[in-house]
């Protein structure tokens, strides 16, 4: 199927072989994926071939709507199962389907990502970018009590991993959904900038503080160079010279999934 689809060069025989549900069918089949390497060709199926088809006209064979609203799109749904699967291919492959549809531009569909349960994703992906940040930073105090060869490899592809990670999150804010760069940029102060990063560079930090200084000196400088987000500097750039109650998180979610952005308490 795959390869059929990828060499689909005919419009008419595009929307012949994606319409009326049979695609759907398969991506909601209930494989066995303990078997590793079919649930390789599925991921292959949906990123190689299937996400490389779509634009504004062939998304709407993939969804289901119900009074102008997007109400199924199981092609994404299934996607982002595995967007945190522990082969590094499988997660590339589900990040590549993903910006291929925040890309394509559709409106009803841009409302459904943002939507809860659906827009968890994007606060996963910021709790999976602050684990390797934690992780990150295990390695490097390692390495600071035993310096050796095999600790500084390991740092070095720990750190090729957080910037293809922040690299994403910087395509996803750019694919132009405000929803979804407000959702991002609210997830970092949330859950990294403001409870882990920023309270190890005070001069009374404690020394059960999950981060180092060092570690997170470099990730401010890599998330600032990266993700390019105006609001999102200047609340850093505030946030280094306020005390940290001076900024709350209102944590009321509307039911369209929206998280307002931080609050600034007072000025």
């Amino acid at each position: 199927m795959s390869i059929m689809i990828q060499n689909l060069k005919s419009e008419h025989a595009i929307y012949y072989m994606f319409s009326n549900e049979h695609i759907n069918f398969l991506i909601t089949y209930a494989f066995d994926f303990r078997n590793e390497e079919l649930l390789s060709y599925y991921i292959s199926f949906f990123e190689v071939a299937i996400s490389a088809k779509l634009d504004k006209n062939t998304i709407s064979l993939f969804v289901k709507t119900q009074n102008e609203e997007v109400v199924s799109f199981p092609l994404y749904v299934e996607a982002i199962r595995f967007a945190f699967h522990e082969e590094n291919m499988i997660r590339t492959a589900v990040r590549a389907l993903t910006l291929n549809v925040y890309h394509v531009g559709d409106e009803f569909v841009n409302r459904f990502v943002v939507k809860a349960p659906h827009a968890d994703y994007f606060s996963s992906l910021l709790t999976f970018f602050r684990k390797q940040c934690i992780d990150l930073n295990g390695l490097v105090s390692e390495t600071l009590k035993n310096p050796d060869s095999d600790t500084t490899t390991a740092i070095l592809a720990a750190v090729d991993e957080i910037e293809d990670d922040l690299y994403y999150i910087s395509d996803v804010i750019s694919a132009g959904i405000p929803d979804v760069g407000r959702l991002i940029t609210d997830n970092i102060l949330q859950l990294l900038i403001l409870p882990l990063l920023l309270p190890s560079l005070q001069l009374d930090a404690t020394n059960d503080i999950q981060i180092g200084a060092i570690t997170s000196l470099y990730l401010l400088c890599c998330i600032l160079c990266i993700v390019k987000i105006k609001d999102l500097a200047n609340t850093i750039a505030a946030a280094l010279f306020c005390p940290p109650e001076a900024f709350v998180a209102d944590y009321e979610t509307q039911l369209n999934g929206y998280v307002p952005e931080i609050q600034q308490a007072r000025k």
